[in-house]
C-alpha cells in the first residue's frame, strides 16, 4: 500500500523526481529482487462538473524510473516500510550520453538541436522557448555530456 507520494519540480532541475513510500505486508521487497529497471507510472486524470472524464490534454501520464530504495524499516515482523526514489528515466540519459562535436548558432540553436537529437524530447514538450544573440556563436564541445551542456548553453546565453 502506498503511504506517501511526492514529486518534485524545481526550475533549477533539468528533471522531475519523487518519493513514493510504501507500507509493504507482502515482502515484495525480498521477494521481487530490485534490478534498476523498475518502472513507476503516474497517470491522473479528474472529472469534470458533470462526473465525466476530462479532456485528455488536461491528464498527466507520466513513466518515471526507480533508481533507489531508501528508508527500509521492520516496525513489525510481518510488514517492511521503505521509499522508494523515482526520476524522469531521461535524467540517467542525459547524465551518461557523450557529445564531441562542433556546434554552430546561437546558444538555443545548440541548446534545441542538443534536447531534440541527443536527448531524444519531442519538441511538443517545450512549453516555452527564448532566443539568445548573438546568432553566429561556434562552439566546440568537449566530451561533455548532454547534462552538462545544457547547463553550459543555460549559464553563458545573452537573452534579448
Amino acid at each position: 500500500m502506498v503511504i506517501n507520494f511526492q514529486l518534485f519540480e524545481s526550475i533549477y532541475k533539468k528533471f522531475v523526481t519523487g518519493e513514493v513510500s510504501i507500507f509493504d505486508g507482502m515482502n515484495l521487497l525480498k521477494n521481487f529482487r530490485f534490478t534498476g529497471q523498475e518502472f513507476v507510472r503516474i497517470s491522473i486524470r479528474q472529472r469534470d462538473v458533470g462526473g465525466d472524464p476530462a479532456p485528455v490534454e488536461f491528464a498527466i501520464d507520466k513513466t518515471f524510473r526507480v533508481y533507489k530504495v531508501a528508508n527500509v524499516q521492520k516496525p513489525r515482523e510481518s510488514i517492511t516500510t521503505y521509499v522508494l526514489k523515482i526520476c524522469d528515466p531521461r535524467l540517467f540519459y542525459c547524465r551518461r550520453k557523450r557529445l564531441s562535436k562542433v556546434m554552430r548558432g546561437s546558444y538555443d540553436q545548440m541548446l534545441q538541436s542538443v534536447l531534440l537529437e541527443e536527448a531524444h524530447i519531442k519538441g511538443e514538450e517545450f512549453d516555452q522557448w527564448t532566443t539568445t544573440v548573438p546568432e553566429n556563436n561556434q562552439f566546440i564541445v568537449p566530451n561533455w555530456t548532454v547534462s552538462r551542456f545544457i547547463d553550459f548553453a543555460v549559464n553563458n546565453s545573452n537573452y534579448s
